[in-house]
């Protein structure tokens, strides 16, 4: 299992314009991304300590969170009785949590919720050399290198970050200047998958977006507090599946949310 957390990442990126940027960043990056292979294999156990993320340390784990978790899944099998399966989702292929609401809230344990694709990723490919990873400043750059235009996060900030399996298919994910994330993926084959641990049951429920169900979402990780969750919105339009995470109030990532399909409305995913 890998160490790096999806809620980790989200909490600090709305942090990140309270801090400067360092000029080693660019360097710190490309030394993670080359590390990416060794840590997935060594990362095999779940992580019970939490980390003291520094400025490098967040905003890497933020940049490759995606790419660990195509390899990874949250459950073990000794974990596998105590999930529980939320079914009839509309644009999801599984969601799970463990229930640690009778367990004692303890800072330094890690609790936290993540997505992926399963093990062959969004486009079901067996690829021994693995996807290439590439990072732009803008979308109108990263929309050159993939060929088609794609809807694009209100207010973005920071690299768009591409997983190009190979020019089989693209998964393109960016952050906005409040710490949201929207994923891409331009003709997915499989569906994603979701899984955590929640003190409640994960919230299953769909919210309409200009006229189309998408499915809902919410991991919370505190009895004590309510507010500490991260939501997901997932939905598929002409050709593209879109989720959008983020621990702000799911009414905040509707509204968001809406505004992206607007945009897929007039838009359709090219075929590679």
């Amino acid at each position: 299992m890998n160490e790096y957390n999806i809620d980790q990442a989200l909490r600090h990126m709305r942090q990140k314009r309270k801090n400067s940027v360092p000029e080693f960043f660019s360097n710190g990056i490309e030394e993670v991304l080359t590390r990416l292979p060794e840590q997935m294999n060594e990362a095999k156990t779940e992580t019970k300590k939490r980390l003291k993320w520094g400025w490098v340390q967040t905003t890497a784990a933020a940049s490759i969170v995606f790419s660990c978790i195509i390899y990874s899944g949250f459950a073990s099998p000794a974990m596998a009785s105590i999930l529980m399966k939320i079914p009839g989702l509309h644009f999801i292929y599984s969601a799970t949590y463990e229930d640690v609401s009778k367990q004692p809230e303890d800072p330094h344990l890690l609790r936290g919720s993540q997505f992926h694709f399963g093990n062959h990723g969004p486009f079901d490919v067996i690829d021994k050399m693995g996807p290439n990873i590439k990072q732009f400043t803008a979308y109108s750059e990263m929309e050159q290198y993939i060929g088609m235009e794609i809807p694009r996060i209100p207010d973005q900030e920071g690299s768009i970050r591409v997983t190009d399996y190979n020019g089989i298919g693209y998964e393109i994910h960016a952050f906005n200047r409040s710490g949201m994330l929207l994923d891409v993926v331009p003709n997915a084959v499989n569906l994603p998958q979701f899984e955590g641990s929640s003190v409640n049951p994960v919230i299953k429920s769909t919210t309409d977006l200009n006229g189309l169900e998408a499915d809902v979402l919410s991991y919370q990780f505190s009895t004590k507090n309510p507010d500490d969750r991260t939501s997901y919105i997932t939905w598929q339009r002409n050709g593209f599946t879109l989720i959008l995470a983020g621990t702000q109030p799911i009414n905040q990532l509707i509204e968001v949310a809406q505004n992206i399909d607007k945009q897929a409305m007039w838009m359709k995913a090219d075929k590679k």
